[in-house]
């Protein structure tokens, strides 16, 4: 931001797309805003910008600007679809302080802790009925967002409604704002998104909700095979299995699938007996987690989970995305979604706690239970993980 900008900015009233905060003390108000900045209401398709560090009569917070601060206000794993944030650090007459630029998001309506916020003039509220159906109105089913586009040849008809209505609709939305609201099925579909204007399955709403998903989807599985030696030779594969439905079903059953499979030894350390895996079970959760966000949907090409005598390999064929490359892949400080949409979904079903930190959590697991370090494969059109084998004793 240029001299002309920051001066512009500090002498600026509150407005749309203007808030300053003396601070980031109240957190929960920041997270208010930054959701209704990305919701773009007016449409008026420009950013919001949080001025933190600065009173309201225009004079200096003192604001004290450390490492901690800035990772606070660019992580917040509540803000589903997470939209698209920029943080400078800025100075004007030796006051120092932090300008946070919210752009507004394609995947409307994005949420706060399950709630639904706007901008109405120079406040931030709770989005009512009519503001969430403008919201609705407002987002753009277009060819450049896989996720948002219609199902060919798909009806309402394909969406499991009683797992959305009765498991999902209550993780997604909070109960306060589901009786405020008082909309049918119909409505809140197309509020997540899983169908568009025109009533039909979005990619993202077949691969969360679809009865089968497949059937539109051809390579939405997973191919999960047991070898009985260390090399992919089909006489020796002693179990094997395709692992069909939707997302939360595809997950859970392969996270099952890794308790059968996995091989652990036990000990007693006084009178408390311990069990050891032969890999780690949350690493395997983390990663299954993570190939099944980063998949390449418009792709075949089911996700291959191979377990052999000696190492289980993942592969998925979503290779490195935006901000990731194949250099940086394994550096769990850089994170890109291909499918944001999606990953909300995951998070909500509570299968990933925080964005950007599966790699990191998978690699300590599998430190701290003895085994070799996580292999990453990745290539510009797939990615293979392997997890060896720690030495049961």
């Amino acid at each position: 931001m240029d001299t002309l900008d920051i001066k512009k900015l500090w002498l600026a009233e509150e407005d749309e797309h203007f808030e300053r905060k003396k601070n980031a003390e109240t957190m929960d108000g920041i997270r208010k805003t930054i959701c209704a900045f990305a919701n773009n209401l007016s449409r008026s398709g420009l950013p919001g910008i949080l001025l933190i560090g600065q009173n309201d009569d225009h004079s200096c917070g003192d604001l004290v600007i450390t490492d901690r601060l800035k990772q606070q206000l660019t992580q917040h794993d509540n803000i589903l679809p997470f939209p698209s944030l920029n943080l400078f650090e800025i100075e004007f007459e030796d006051c120092k302080a932090l300008a946070l630029v919210v752009h507004p998001s394609p995947y409307k309506p994005v949420d706060y802790d399950r709630t639904v916020y706007i901008r109405a003039g120079s406040s931030t509220k709770k989005a009512t009925r009519s503001d969430l159906k403008r919201l609705e109105e407002n987002q753009v089913w277009n060819s450049k967002e896989f996720e948002l586009r219609p199902v060919n040849g798909s009806t309402i008809n394909e969406l499991n409604i009683s797992w959305f209505k009765d498991e999902f609709l209550p993780l997604a939305i909070n109960q306060e704002t589901l009786i405020e609201n008082n909309r049918d099925s119909v409505d809140w579909l197309r509020n997540q998104k899983f169908i568009d204007g025109n009533h039909i399955p979005t990619v993202i709403g077949m691969i969360c909700a679809g009865k089968n998903p497949r059937n539109f989807l051809q390579g939405c599985f997973i191919q999960a095979v047991k070898f009985s030696g260390t090399i992919n030779n089909p006489e020796d594969a002693i179990a094997q299995l395709q692992i069909q439905g939707n997302i939360a079903y595809q997950i859970k059953e392969a996270i099952n699938l890794t308790e059968t499979w996995n091989e652990k030894s036990s000990h007693i350390a006084g009178a408390i007996r311990k069990d050891r895996y032969a890999i780690p079970p949350r690493a395997l959760r983390e990663i299954i987690a993570n190939a099944i966000i980063h998949r390449n949907y418009e792709s075949n090409r089911p996700i291959s989970f191979f377990w052999y005598r000696d190492r289980v390999e993942i592969s998925n064929s979503g290779g490195p995305y935006g901000d990731v490359t194949i250099d940086n892949f394994a550096d769990e400080k850089n994170c890109d979604y291909r499918n944001p949409v999606l990953a909300s979904v995951v998070k909500k079903l509570g299968y990933i706690e925080q964005f950007g930190s599966g790699i990191g959590k998978a690699k300590r697991e599998m430190n701290e239970n003895g085994n070799p370090p996580i292999e990453f494969e990745p290539e510009l059109g797939s990615t293979r993980v392997t997890l060896r084998y720690r030495t049961i004793k």
